[in-house]
């Protein structure tokens, strides 16, 4: 698994578990009698999540937390691209650098769905990868994962610089430094797709070389 999907599944589990303890705490009639449970996802390389729950019946909270979640959806279950077809949009060459490897795969609890495609490409010490990630619009999932599309941000210095802004009318995020020669372009379309591009050992150009290789617009159209 690659170290974006793992980030993306992170995500996904901590959502998944932070709703869950809410529903624990708020409803029990008897707290008194609540269970110490210890959480720990971790991929192996120091990155991880790891989370306490307290609660008296764990089968009961995971109930409260599909009640939760269909609150959230209108009780529809979240529908999400086929990662297959994802994988489809991801060229076999971008910045004049091959594809080394692609993977998808989709996720999901109690109805809500995220669908997952990604490619790396490399050249001697450089290395780009792109990632698309359908979240069905569901929008717990773009607050966990496009945090920066709710910011406004611009910030900049000799070693390089970090902000929001919009790339063909979409909300975007920008980082590149000059001194790592290391960079990432995310745009979110149509408030249900989060397209990712992470360079290093690259330059600027290559970067927006990599985004100009996708279709944003037949991306859309798979809806």
């Amino acid at each position: 698994m690659t170290k974006t999907i793992r980030r993306l599944t992170y995500v996904l589990f901590s959502f998944m578990l932070l709703l869950s303890m809410a529903a624990c705490g708020g409803n029990s009639a008897d707290k008194e009698k609540d269970a110490d449970v210890s959480v720990n996802v971790n991929s192996g390389d120091g990155d991880g999540v790891s989370i306490n729950i307290d609660t008296d019946d764990m089968e009961k909270g995971m109930e409260e937390l599909k009640k939760n979640l269909n609150k959230l959806t209108d009780g529809k279950t979240v529908e999400v691209i086929d990662f297959r077809k994802l994988k489809d949009l991801l060229p076999n060459k971008v910045a004049g650098m091959e594809m080394t490897d692609s993977e998808g795969q989709k996720s999901g609890v109690a109805g809500f769905n995220i669908s997952t495609a990604q490619a790396t490409y490399e050249e001697g010490n450089k290395e780009i990868e792109i990632t698309i990630l359908d979240t069905g619009g569901f929008s717990g999932a773009l607050m966990g994962m496009a945090a920066w599309s709710q910011l406004e941000m611009d910030k900049e210095s000799k070693d390089g610089y970090e902000r929001t802004t919009t790339i063909d009318g979409y909300k975007a995020f920008e980082k590149y430094s000059h001194k790592n020669e290391k960079g990432q372009i995310a745009i979110l379309i149509g408030d249900r797709y989060i397209l990712t591009i992470e360079g290093k050992k690259i330059t600027e150009n290559e970067l927006k070389e990599a985004l100009e290789s996708i279709d944003i617009d037949e991306l859309k159209d798979l809806i």
